[in-house]
């Protein structure tokens, strides 16, 4: 599984985010963390999962969260 940042539109209620993470924790992912000033939180999540995310409405972006490495 892949870590992705996710952040909801503001049309987005608390019970909607609170659906899509019931789903992710169904599926075997999980939340690693949960932003406060931002309706936003890091995840792992299966690939389908990813997919059906990119086209729900109350998603506003869903990245990929990437480390950054140096030599």
């Amino acid at each position: 599984m892949k870590t992705y940042t996710i952040t909801f539109t503001s049309e987005a209620s608390e019970s909607d985010i609170e659906e899509i993470v019931k789903d992710i924790a169904a599926k075997g992912g999980k939340i690693i963390e949960k932003f406060t000033l931002i309706r936003a939180f890091v995840a792992e999540i299966p690939e389908d999962l990813f997919q059906d995310l990119r086209g729900n409405h109350i998603v506003e972006s869903i990245q990929l969260d990437d480390v950054d490495t140096t030599q």
